[in-house]
């Protein structure tokens, strides 16, 4: 997501037949800090689309401080993320806050929280959604991670999570995926 530390992310993927609708918003515990506020956006797409292409059918929409931002540009990976596993191809745009965001438009000494909405394309019957918690994180707890949830519902069957390293909970119509960095999470 960004370079500025992570305290907690919220998803909500409404998946409607081929495609998804999905919205995420994540809080951080500081503005300021030496690093470039460069947001990345991993979006999966079919493997023939191009960056151009899935930007525009995302319709990607971010907001910070409840501010709405420009358009993000496509980029590369960053590099801990360049050789990513999994049965789909992940496209990635990046928008630098230090050029969008005017720092008078951000109280600095509340959480500072970015909401992201897109549509993402459904891969073979299945969902993807990849996080990146930046920060401190305890990955090789056993534990929840329950500042890092993801909620998928879908209007076609009920939503069951086929990544191995997932942890989740059916719940009713619904599951929710409790995320750690790096790891791609994959419905049906």
């Amino acid at each position: 997501m960004c370079q500025m530390q992570l305290a907690g992310e919220t998803v909500y993927a409404q998946i409607t037949g081929d495609q998804a609708s999905v919205t995420a918003v994540f809080e951080f515990d500081r503005w300021w800090t030496r690093d470039a506020k460069i947001v990345y956006f991993p979006i999966f797409a079919n493997d023939f689309s191009d960056p151009i292409q899935v930007l525009s059918q995302a319709r990607l929409e971010f907001e910070v401080g409840g501010k709405k931002l420009g358009l993000a540009t496509p980029c590369e990976a960053p590099s801990r993320f360049n050789k990513i596993s999994g049965g789909a191809k992940v496209f990635w745009f990046s928008a630098d806050l230090d050029k969008l965001v005017d720092d008078s438009d951000i109280n600095t000494d509340g959480r500072i929280v970015i909401r992201v909405s897109y549509a993402q394309s459904i891969i073979r019957n299945r969902f993807y959604y990849l996080p990146i918690i930046v920060g401190p994180t305890d990955e090789k707890t056993p534990r929840r991670m329950w500042n890092y949830q993801m909620i998928v519902r879908s209007t076609l069957r009920v939503p069951r999570v086929l990544s191995k390293e997932t942890d989740y909970e059916q719940m009713g119509d619904c599951v929710i995926a409790y995320l750690k960095h790096g790891k791609i999470v994959e419905v049906q």
